[in-house]
């Protein structure tokens, strides 16, 4: 699924936040793998991603993991297709992530970018608790669509082409600024529209189109690559991911 660009899904100076409930049905086979969650090409992108594991790195290294992968290019939408043309400062930089994601069952994603000089800062979370943190943030300012759950094509801003997410999505949440900013915290069983929302989406089953539940306008069109499911199994799910 995808929504058309607009300046308010890239960072600006306040920052940005990105999250959503994802579900793994099961890792895919091991070697190099580039499967988007969400996707801004030449802005943002978060992926599974997996390493080669040999010998006694394959108990002590298990995957795959999410990370972040930010890009500072610069690039430009023309009829349609997406073109790289120059980057500054550095084109690809992955926020590392030695915790494996979980399978069968739903978890929460979050990212959080900043660019304010001393204050820039980018952290990722999941299931509320924070496994990386940098102080430097680049994000470039790209004029691409917004994609969920995969992309249609490979794009010249990417350095591996990707795949469809290996799994379900539940709702996806865009907000403004840094919105948790803490070690720990409890996500929301579900996403709701608040004064820092940009856009929020709840997949509630297949449809043709999704509408964006903060009124901004972003609908969702399918590109064939996303699957959904029913928001009722968020909370039974939910038990499970948050009890001992």
């Amino acid at each position: 699924m995808y929504t058309e660009h607009h300046d308010d899904l890239v960072m600006s100076g306040e920052g940005i936040t990105v999250e959503g409930w994802f579900y793994l049905d099961e890792y895919p086979a091991e070697g190099t793998l580039f499967a988007p969650l969400i996707m801004k090409p030449a802005s943002y992108a978060i992926v599974l991603t997996d390493r080669p594991k040999l010998g006694i790195a394959r108990l002590v290294d298990p995957g795959p993991y999410v990370q972040l992968k930010y890009y500072d290019y610069g690039s430009h939408v023309f009829d349609g297709a997406l073109f790289c043309d120059t980057f500054a400062g550095r084109s690809v930089l992955a926020l590392p992530d030695k915790t494996p994601i979980p399978t069968a069952e739903w978890m929460h994603v979050a990212f959080e970018l900043r660019d304010e000089g001393d204050g820039a800062m980018l952290s990722y979370f999941l299931n509320g608790m924070r496994l990386g943190k940098l102080g430097e943030s680049w994000v470039g300012e790209s004029d691409a669509p917004f994609f969920i759950g995969g992309v249609p094509a490979w794009s010249p801003c990417l350095d591996l082409p990707p795949r469809s997410w290996p799994g379900k999505v539940d709702a996806v949440r865009v907000s403004r600024g840094v919105r948790y900013d803490t070690d720990v915290f409890v996500p929301e069983r579900e996403l709701r529209v608040d004064k820092d929302t940009i856009a929020l989406w709840n997949f509630d089953g297949p449809a043709a189109t999704y509408e964006d539940q903060a009124g901004n306008g972003h609908t969702l069109s399918p590109t064939g690559s996303l699957s959904v499911s029913a928001r009722g199994k968020l909370a039974t799910a939910w038990a499970v991911l948050r009890t001992p």
